[in-house]
């Protein structure tokens, strides 16, 4: 039976997403945060599953009944899935790769007109994730979660900058005891094919690898040789599936 995550069972939430990377780290720290918000986000479990709803996504460590689950998320209104398990009836589409960073030096430099600013502001984040099309509601709670994650220390994010001014960004949007989860890489585009996102990214990975923490990321097959470069290595791959019978948000 899938029923909501109280703080009563909020615990055993946390055992079973601790046993998954990436999306593990993502479980943990959201519910953490956000446990009584499901306005902004809402979590259940299963017999053997974790689940998130975030919008009109999912995401689930371990395993759930694919009959039960495909009618729970209709009931949510909810139209893609990250997980092992595939809803009845839903579609499979690109898999995601699950990524972890295999200690290396791999002599990645930010050019010289380039620094990296471990502490910029959130606004300043925004407007280089912005650059590829995050505006409006999706825009506001970006900034919303990011401030209230870094407030908690469950979040850092870094960007790279030319003159005062950021053009490239990266950030461990997830970080627990045992995990840092990469993501939100983005560069602007007048800045890309220099190496500033390689060189970045590293530079964060070696941060918390130094602290004893798995670095990990989830990403799509196209991005992997990207990751590869850095130190990198696929783990794990995740199933995304979409349910062929709702209809798409025009929003």
């Amino acid at each position: 039976m899938i029923r909501s995550v109280t703080r009563n069972t909020h615990s055993r939430f946390l055992e079973i997403a601790k046993e998954h990377l990436a999306i593990g780290a993502v479980l943990e720290t959201n519910s953490t945060l956000f446990l009584n918000c499901p306005l902004f986000m809402q979590f259940y479990l299963c017999e053997q599953g974790a689940l998130m709803i975030k919008g009109e996504n999912a995401t689930l460590a371990g395993t759930a009944d694919p009959d039960e689950l495909a009618s729970m998320l209709e009931f949510l209104d909810v139209s893609g899935l990250t997980a092992q398990t595939v809803p009845t009836g839903w579609k499979e589409t690109t898999p995601s790769l699950v990524m972890k960073y295999m200690p290396q030096n791999c002599g990645l430099a930010l050019p010289p007109e380039y620094t990296i600013n471990q502490t910029p502001a959130a606004a300043q984040i925004l407007e280089v994730v912005e650059s590829v099309g995050i505006v409006g509601e999706r825009a506001e709670n970006f900034y919303s979660e990011l401030c209230t994650k870094r407030n908690h220390g469950l979040a850092m994010v870094w960007t790279a900058e030319k003159q005062g001014g950021a053009v490239s960004t990266a950030g461990a949007y997830a970080i627990t005891e045992t995990q840092a989860y990469l993501s939100g890489v983005v560069t602007l585009l007048s800045c890309r094919k220099q190496g500033i996102a390689s060189a970045l990214c590293n530079s964060l990975a070696q941060y918390f690898q130094q602290s004893g923490k798995n670095v990990v990321l989830r990403c799509s097959p196209e991005k992997e040789t990207f990751y590869q470069t850095i130190g990198f290595q696929t783990v794990e791959r995740l199933k995304n599936s979409r349910n062929p019978n709702r209809k798409e948000s025009l929003k």
